[in-house]
């Protein structure tokens, strides 16, 4: 007996797995990509070190959170 996870969809050949598997591919290539194009702010005078590495902390949590809020 074939289950759902196991069966091919209706005319596309891809089982639930497999295509789960190519959605989570798809999202962590577009993670990546948003990662690699941040650029850290410049500090300015009113900006202190300690700022910039905050906002940069923040930044560098914000894409494993929303993964992990993902996979509840």
């Amino acid at each position: 007996m074939q289950t759902a996870e196991t069966s091919p969809s209706d005319g596309i050949g891809f089982s639930k797995a497999r295509f789960e598997a190519l959605t989570d591919e798809i999202f962590a290539f577009a993670m990546t990509l948003l990662v690699v194009g941040m650029a850290v702010p410049a500090a300015t005078t009113a900006t202190t070190s300690a700022g910039v590495t905050w906002s940069t902390a923040v930044y560098l949590l914000i894409p494993p959170l929303l993964w992990a809020l993902r996979r509840i």
